[in-house]
């Protein structure tokens, strides 16, 4: 069983994702433009979630195969 509990962040830093313009060069940031440009691929930010969550999936299924400890 799986249990959540609340805390001051995410998993993933959302707030990370938006756009923003530097004041000083006015560079603009953008990590979906990021994806295109330097991995040739719009969905590699979705992509690379799938895996976190995969892997998520897998380790949590590892833990729960393993013995019980005697402590």
């Amino acid at each position: 069983m799986l249990v959540l509990t609340p805390i001051n962040s995410t998993l993933l830093p959302w707030d990370c994702n938006v756009l923003s313009n530097g004041p000083d060069s006015g560079i603009v940031n953008d990590a979906n433009d990021w994806a295109t440009e330097t991995m040739n691929n719009p969905r590699y930010p979705l992509e690379l979630f799938l895996r976190v969550i995969t892997v998520s999936l897998a380790t949590m299924k590892i833990v729960k195969a393993l013995p019980k400890l005697d402590i």
